[in-house]
């Protein structure tokens, strides 16, 4: 009986145990992934305010500062924004734009660099859509 006993408190403290490393692994699973999260949320903020910006000073036709502003919010959004899920083709605009940049077409350039970025904001919205971040 007291081997019973013994084997009963074993078992007791090792799910306590158990239960307790879940925890701990799961709040800190969840701290990460509220992290990255915010992360995503903050870089899609940041390039739709670069986006706008652009736009504003694109109005007021200051091309080259709008199309730095747009450089800007694209590289806000590079870490979070391929997927093995996206499937696209914006790499080779960037390449194009980067090329009418190089030929001195400012305006086709700063054409192409609004398109992706808009289409990536688009895209990074709709991916991270059902994405509910917690507190920083």
């Amino acid at each position: 009986m007291d081997c019973l006993k013994r084997l009963n408190s074993i078992y007791t403290v090792f799910f306590i145990i158990f239960f307790l490393s879940c925890s701990l692994a799961s709040c800190k699973f969840s701290k990460e992934s509220s992290l990255i999260c915010n992360k995503i949320l903050d870089a899609r903020v940041i390039s739709s305010k670069k986006l706008s910006a652009a736009i504003s000073e694109e109005m007021e036709g200051n091309v080259k500062i709008s199309i730095q502003l747009l450089k800007e919010g694209l590289d806000s959004l590079s870490e979070y924004y391929s997927s093995d899920n996206v499937i696209d083709d914006s790499g080779m605009h960037l390449v194009l734009a980067h090329q009418a940049e190089i030929s001195g077409d400012l305006i086709s350039t700063l054409k192409i660099y609004k398109r992706v970025l808009e289409t990536r904001v688009a895209i990074i919205t709709e991916k991270y859509s059902d994405m509910h971040c917690s507190d920083k």
